[in-house]
């Protein structure tokens, strides 16, 4: 734990000390559709066998918010690190003939995207903007939530992995103010690793499937502002 909170600390300084000295920087923030990907099958040894009468029908509500910054890389080409807070995790919440069930995953993470971004008509006041490259996840705090009836329980998820890893891919669009840029952003995350451990004492030859995973997946749509001139230069 120690350890994870020291690299997070280092890659927010870091990203302080870089757009404090040759780049612009930007806040952002936006909602989204977040959901994790199981194989076949495969929800329940993470989950446990509560899951196996739930019908997924919707991905839960998720939010993000943060700060990034822009490197110019020729007149068409940037790079673009960001640090974000995100909200993500699934909903098998449903309505029953005798009531709701509420059954939910969040996850909290400290996200670090590190992308690429090709501008279509950057000398255009208002232009597209294509962006991809791969992000880091740290998880913050891992929670299950179920209330049936009267029933209520809160518990930390134990076998949420620490990191996630995956690619990012998405669609922007810049407005050009004198002083800065409005740029929304549409985009969707993947990861590309398992990022839950099974249940302890799941066997696979007795509880279910052997080849099993589980991977985030979240869809977002945010809004930010972009400052060109947050440090200006001294002169005289």
């Amino acid at each position: 734990m120690t350890t994870r909170v020291s690299l997070i600390f280092t890659i927010l300084f870091s990203l302080i000390f870089l757009t404090s000295t040759s780049a612009q920087i930007g806040f952002k923030g936006g909602i989204g559709a977040s959901d994790i990907i199981f194989k076949k099958e495969g929800q329940t040894p993470y989950l446990g066998y509560e899951v196996d009468d739930f019908i997924h029908n919707y991905p839960k509500l998720s939010y993000q918010f943060g700060a990034f910054a822009a490197f110019g890389l020729g007149e068409k080409f940037e790079f673009q690190p960001e640090l974000l807070f995100v909200n993500a995790g699934l909903d098998y919440s449903t309505t029953y003939n005798y009531g709701k069930i509420i059954y939910r995953l969040n996850i909290n993470y400290l996200q670090v995207p590190l992308l690429f971004k090709f501008k279509t008509k950057p000398e255009k006041t208002r232009h597209f903007a294509l962006l991809a490259g791969p992000y880091t996840s740290f998880k913050l705090t891992a929670k299950k939530t179920m209330e049936v009836n009267e029933y209520e329980e809160k518990v930390d998820m134990n076998n949420v992995k620490n990191i996630d890893f995956g690619i990012v891919a998405g669609l922007g669009y810049e407005f050009d103010l004198p002083q800065g840029i409005i740029v929304i952003d549409f985009r969707i995350t993947y990861g590309l690793i398992n990022m839950m451990q099974p249940k302890e004492g799941y066997i696979p030859e007795y509880n279910g499937p052997e080849k099993i995973r589980a991977n985030n997946m979240n869809i977002v749509l945010t809004v930010g502002y972009r400052f060109l001139n947050l440090w200006p230069e001294k002169t005289g």
